[in-house]
């Protein structure tokens, strides 16, 4: 990774630590964390600093997973999300198209995590606080 992550060959990183070594010598910007790892603490999506727009799309297309979730909203009821006007007009239905595409936050957990057993502890929501979006 750390090659291509040099060299700007991805836009998304997956599963990055989020830490300021991170932040400020790799001058990367992370998403929400999805997914708090004992041993490396919590991993996020990262985009390059440079890009600041690319990097708020990722934030917010992961805050509306995390949203979604808390909200009971899934593909099927994604028509339910709400229509925001964050990047322009054209992408008011963004965070409705992100759900029906791939679902809310537990649904691609428990599709991309079956090694890591059961969901617990910080990768599970705190419906208790307020929203995310």
């Amino acid at each position: 990774m750390s090659s291509s992550l040099n060299q700007h060959e991805m836009d998304v990183i997956n599963l990055v630590e989020v830490n300021l070594i991170n932040d400020v010598s790799k001058k990367l910007s992370f998403s929400q964390p999805i997914f708090y790892n004992s041993q490396e603490g919590p991993l996020a999506l990262a985009t390059y600093q440079d890009d600041v727009q690319w990097a708020y799309f990722v934030y917010w297309a992961v805050s509306a997973t995390f949203y979604a979730e808390e909200r009971n909203i899934t593909k099927e009821s994604s028509n339910e999300m709400p229509l925001l006007n964050l990047f322009g007009p054209h992408h008011k239905p963004m965070m409705r198209n992100i759900i029906k595409a791939v679902g809310n936050y537990g649904d691609i957990y428990d599709r991309n995590t079956d090694d890591l057993g059961p969901r617990a502890g910080l990768n599970m929501l705190s419906i208790k606080n307020s929203s995310r979006l």
